[in-house]
């Protein structure tokens, strides 16, 4: 819809909207099911919660983050130092 010149969405179009996070612009990340047992893999290993400029990243956020292939690398490169 447009109003005055500006493209109205509605909620349910916004909700549909994928936000695209890159691993490197998050902040207080936390690796979650980091076993030793998988060294040096870690392959069940993956970000449990991150924040995006002060912002919690919610279930659904994480969940796309997860999927990519960039995070995935990331967490497998630290997730052996976030053991200590």
């Amino acid at each position: 819809m447009l109003v005055n010149g500006i493209n109205l969405i509605t909620i349910q179009e916004y909700k549909m909207t994928k936000i695209k996070f890159d691993i490197n612009q998050l902040d207080d990340i936390m690796i979650g099911d980091v076993d030793m047992k998988d060294y040096p893999d870690f392959c069940d290993a993956y970000v449990e919660s991150a924040s995006f400029k002060g912002v919690e990243l919610t279930d659904e956020e994480l969940e796309e983050l997860n999927m990519s292939d960039e995070t995935r690398e990331w967490v497998n490169a630290n997730a052996y130092e976030s053991l200590f």
